[in-house]
C-alpha cells in the first residue's frame, strides 16, 4: 500500500536517541513492513522533523509484528527507512 498521512502518521516519541543522537519515531499501520521500507514511503517526513539517522519503530497492526528501522535517506522531503543493524 502507499503511505496515507490521513490514516496514520509517524509520532516522535523521543527527541534524542542515545544510539544515534537523533529522534525515535513510532509508526503503526496495516501496511506490511516491506511496503513501509519502500523508497520515499514517508512523504512529508522532513516537514515533520524526521532526519537521516533517526530510529523508526514500525508496528503492523494487523499482525502485531514490530521491527526496528533507521532513516537512511530523505529526498524531496520523503524519508526512506531500512532495517536497523544492531551491534
Amino acid at each position: 500500500m502507499a503511505y496515507d498521512p490521513t490514516v496514520a502518521t509517524p509520532r516522535l516519541i523521543l527527541t534524542q536517541s542515545l544510539l544515534t543522537g537523533g529522534g525515535v519515531w513510532l509508526y503503526s499501520s496495516t501496511d506490511a513492513h516491506g511496503d513501509v521500507a519502500a523508497s520515499g514511503y514517508f512523504t512529508g517526513a522532513l516537514d515533520r522533523g524526521m532526519k537521516t539517522g533517526d530510529i523508526v519503530i514500525v508496528h503492523t497492526s494487523g499482525s502485531g509484528a514490530t521491527t526496528l528501522h533507521s532513516v537512511t535517506d530523505i529526498t524531496a522531503g520523503a524519508a526512506t527507512i531500512s532495517a536497523a543493524v544492531l551491534s
